[in-house]
């Protein structure tokens, strides 16, 4: 018989009673967000001399920017399935606590100024991240110039990153620590597992619903993505066409893209992401196994074997409460 079992931190305390818990979490994004619904007062473990329990006003005990920790599992053996801080709170009963990962101290991590004419991504990650609890991991840099900050966050820094990719170059925190950076899809497509996470293993109709959303994208127009910039000298640098039989070609311009090769790269990603022709969707399991984005996702079907094969993890929403516990993962390209 399988007992449901929280471990939930905020600040100093620890508290049973949970109404509801859903956590977020993104290959494609670097915030990650949990909300947990408690009552307006509730128990709370409290440090007191007696060692008792004592009833307080939650409202009153939880502020902004607490450290929230949120453990979750089975028969009181939990796993951490958010690390975070309190982001906004509800003075409402039940209590809505709305809680942000990592990209907090980056935000915070503000008064960022000054011009790099040379630099690359694992550079400004680690401007972006001097100062807070977070590691950077780039396997495979990538050059940019003409980075101008004023007055920028750790947060603007990023967002500086993806619209110098053209929104190619992926950033995600791989723990809640450790924010990742860098090329996913043609890594995979050439048998590579740049994230190298976890496997998980889902059977559908045994450890999942049988009746999940995954469904088939369909061969469409394959399109091939140019990306090409103009240097300070007047030379312009062009990717080269990769599929002569491919007839829709979108063309970008990256004028933070120095060289020819960061070029080539990129357009091969984008190019490697739109065109996936194979299954993808959503499984609906049970809270165990654990999945985590980035994680390769095995899954079996005995009436489907169309369906069978390793997939990657795009992204994770966990629900937790009196309606039960699941995980709903979200699949995306098929793994050669």
């Amino acid at each position: 018989m399988l007992k449901l079992s929280s471990e939930i931190r905020i600040g100093k305390w620890a508290f049973s009673g949970v109404h509801d818990v859903r956590i977020r979490k993104s290959l494609l994004n670097y915030v990650q967000t949990a909300t947990i619904v408690v009552p307006s007062v509730a128990y709370v473990r409290a440090k007191d001399k007696n060692g008792g329990v004592r009833r307080v006003k939650s409202a009153d005990e939880f502020n902004v920017g607490d450290k929230v920790t949120i453990a979750l599992g089975y028969n009181g053996e939990v796993t951490e399935e958010f690390s975070g801080f309190v982001k906004t709170r509800t003075l409402g009963m039940p209590l809505s606590i709305e809680c942000e990962g990592y990209v907090r101290q980056l935000r915070l991590n503000n008064a960022i100024s000054g011009y790099y004419k040379t630099t690359s991504v694992k550079e400004l990650l680690l401007l972006a991240t001097k100062g807070t609890d977070i590691t950077v991991e780039v396997p495979e840099d990538m050059p940019i110039t003409g980075g101008r900050l004023i007055k920028a966050s750790g947060v603007d820094i990023c967002e500086f990153i993806k619209s110098a990719t053209d929104g190619v170059f992926k950033m995600y925190f791989k723990e809640p620590k450790v924010l990742w950076a860098g090329l996913i899809y043609t890594s995979y497509a050439a048998g590579q597992d740049p994230l190298n996470v976890g496997l998980t293993k889902y059977r559908l109709g045994w450890n999942c619903k049988k009746d999940n959303g995954l469904v088939r994208k369909e061969a469409s127009e394959p399109v091939e993505y140019l990306f090409n910039n103009q240097l300070s000298t007047g030379q312009k640098i062009f990717t080269d066409e990769q599929f002569k039989y491919v007839q829709r070609k979108v063309k970008r311009m990256l004028v933070h893209i120095p060289k020819k090769e960061a070029l080539q790269k990129l357009a091969g990603e984008r190019t490697q992401e739109v065109n996936y022709v194979g299954y993808s969707g959503k499984i609906e399991g049970f809270l165990i196994p654990k999945t985590q984005p980035g994680y390769k996702v095995e899954v079996r079907d005995t009436e489907y074997p169309e369906l069978n094969g390793n997939y990657l993890c795009e992204g994770v929403e966990i629900t937790y409460g009196i309606n039960g516990a699941w995980r709903t993962v979200e699949i995306g390209h098929k793994l050669n």
